[in-house]
């Protein structure tokens, strides 16, 4: 619209940039304010100095990521819930390592729907629950009694989900040795091996392209946890 000058369409618009407040619903209002939103330049400037649709489109593509990557960062920041999440360097265009080597098998779509809980701390155990109900609610693993069932206890510790620790996690450490005796690292490693905290594993991870074969095995690990202590609650009750 902006390219065609003599058009009538350019020149309403023209007048309405000029005369409509901020308080207005117009679409020229709407237009100003998400450009000001993601930091593009104003409206007169893309008058004034029209860009080509290609310089245009790489122009949103990129402050759009920019907006978004940023907002991400921040909430991570507040969330300590959110503190094993990485975010990607193009969050509109690029998906998270949880699920860019999922492929097309709904089951393994499953499985990362699993891990993306855990990462994300909205998959509740037994201390998520005690968090809101403390009076109600005990924090105790309810399947090895041992101590309070969170992300790292039902991952790492839980004595009950053992078997399937010995089966995925030796496949793990085989992958990336450099791990061993690091719990923290461990722990972030199969939550999220993109993580910065993990950046001197880059060379032998990102460079060697083993993200995808560590995103395998923790999403077995983690989705078999989750079967086996469904079913162990379950026959409990």
């Amino acid at each position: 619209m902006i390219r065609q000058k003599d058009n009538i369409e350019f020149k309403v618009i023209s007048r309405q940039l000029a005369v409509k407040d901020e308080d207005s619903t117009s679409f020229t209002v709407t237009v100003r304010k998400t450009l000001q939103k993601y930091n593009l330049p104003s409206a007169y400037e893309l008058i004034n100095n029209t860009p080509s649709k290609e310089q245009w489109k790489a122009m949103v593509k990129e402050a759009t990521n920019k907006y978004y990557k940023n907002n991400i960062t921040e909430e991570l920041k507040r969330k300590s819930t959110l503190k094993h999440l990485s975010v990607q360097e193009n969050p509109l265009d690029e998906p998270h390592a949880i699920y860019k080597y999922v492929g097309s098998n709904p089951h393994e779509a499953e499985k990362a729907a699993i891990k993306a809980r855990l990462l994300t701390g909205t998959y509740t155990l037994q201390a998520n629950r005690h968090k809101y109900n403390q009076h109600e609610v005990d924090a105790t693993c309810e399947m090895c009694k041992h101590e309070a069932e969170d992300r790292e206890h039902f991952i790492l510790h839980c004595t009950t989900l053992s078997e399937a620790r010995e089966k995925h996690l030796p496949k793990l450490l085989e992958l990336v040795p450099e791990i061993t005796g690091r719990k923290e690292d461990l722990l972030q490693l199969i939550l999220d091996s993109t993580h910065e905290n993990l950046l001197y594993l880059e060379e032998s991870c990102r460079k060697s392209k083993l993200v995808p074969k560590i995103e395998q095995i923790s999403r077995n690990l983690l989705y078999e946890l989750h079967i086996n202590r469904t079913q162990t609650l379950a026959r409990k009750k």
